[in-house]
């Protein structure tokens, strides 16, 4: 079992300002189609999960999140929730770049 951990939205929006989203998006995709090619490798990403990565109270820095993400991570996880399938990576990376690519970064940016 792997998990991509779930930055926030601010360094999503560093990403954003060195116009590397594409560059990171596309690390997450073929590590997952890589690993999901493996036998008895399960994959987990929770950057669709928009409400967590775009509150910033969730997040202690640009990186780390609290306790109680932790503990949502696990449990989603337990419930097979935010669960990656090798048929449908390529589609939910496309939709993620999509998606942080015309987020509002504005009231970030300002402070």
């Amino acid at each position: 079992m792997c998990y991509i951990p779930p930055y926030s939205i601010a360094k999503i929006c560093s990403w954003y300002e060195s116009e590397s989203i594409d560059y990171w998006f596309d690390i997450y995709r073929e590590s997952a189609s890589f690993l999901l090619g493996e036998e008895n490798v399960r994959v987990f990403s929770f950057y669709d999960d928009y409400e967590l990565i775009c509150d910033l109270d969730n997040y202690r820095d640009m990186m780390h999140y609290g306790d109680w993400v932790n503990t949502y991570i696990l449990e989603s996880i337990k419930d097979n929730e935010h669960e990656l399938h090798i048929d449908g990576v390529s589609a939910y990376f496309e939709s993620l770049t999509e998606y942080y690519k015309s987020y509002d970064y504005s009231r970030i940016l300002e402070n």
